[in-house]
């Protein structure tokens, strides 16, 4: 999953108010996601100051998979404490 995907959920922002808060669209916002595209050096510096995720996660986000678990753990944590 790529990190600004996972700050999006830890964060419950969706994609269309980041675009906004980025001067972007949602739809590119959703390639860059998506991994269809990758961000310019100098947007993936906007981003990574709005949001704190490190500029090369942002641009070499298949290196960092392991972020993977971290959300999973995350959703199952929140769900399990809606459930209570």
């Amino acid at each position: 999953m790529h990190p600004l995907k996972i700050y999006c959920l830890k964060n419950k922002i969706s994609q269309k108010k980041l675009a906004k808060e980025l001067n972007k669209s949602e739809n590119w916002i959703s390639f860059i996601i998506s991994c269809k595209k990758k961000p310019s050096p100098k947007l993936a510096k906007k981003i990574s100051q709005l949001t704190g995720i490190p500029i090369l996660q942002l641009l070499y986000p298949e290196d960092y998979k392991d972020l993977d678990l971290d959300i999973k753990n995350y959703q199952r944590h929140n769900h399990n404490q809606g459930a209570s």
